[in-house]
């Protein structure tokens, strides 16, 4: 299998254990890191995605969700975490992702998706703003569909923010 392949076949099985947790909770929470190139997987990103897991765990518990567990994945895709939670908003659960996805310049390589039935919740659809490139800050979703950087620099740049987060989440 191919590396383009083998990342699929890790986009499907998480799609697949999404679907298998919305038949019980209302929302589910999935947290990565946005990789790329090849290979889905930097230093750190497993210390990294584990702590920032963890911490939306305890946020939605605090908020008066109720969290059904906490599942790990490891596939082509990447390092993954996946919360399936009942009883909560998903506007405000949206919001919680995109408050650490722009916490700390590092927050820029987290990708903390909040899926429902109907699909994954979007910025814009709750009328926030976009994310922004590492490398320009203009919008990601552009640059990346425009090929505007290389991908060596989008990667450099990953690793050095992952890195940044290791660090700051260690020194906590």
């Amino acid at each position: 299998m191919g590396r383009l392949e083998t990342v699929l076949a890790g986009r499907d099985g998480r799609y697949r254990l999404q679907r298998h947790m919305l038949d019980r909770w209302t929302v589910v929470v999935q947290t990565a890191l946005n990789v790329p190139g090849f290979p889905k997987r930097v230093e750190g990103d497993r210390f990294l995605v584990e702590n920032v897991t963890l911490s939306i765990e305890k946020t939605l518990g605090d908020m008066g969700s109720s969290p059904g567990m906490v599942v790990f994945m490891d596939n082509g895709a990447g390092f993954a975490s996946m919360i399936p939670v009942s009883g909560a908003e998903e506007a405000e659960v949206k919001r919680l992702g995109v408050a650490w996805e722009t916490f700390m310049d590092w927050g820029r390589v987290l990708d903390i998706d909040v899926i429902t039935l109907s699909g994954a919740v979007s910025r814009d659809r709750l009328g926030m703003p976009s994310r922004r490139c590492m490398v320009c800050g203009g919008d990601a979703k552009t640059c990346a569909r425009r090929g505007r950087h290389p991908v060596g620099i989008l990667r450099d740049m990953t690793e050095k923010m992952t890195g940044m987060g290791v660090r700051f989440l260690s020194d906590r």
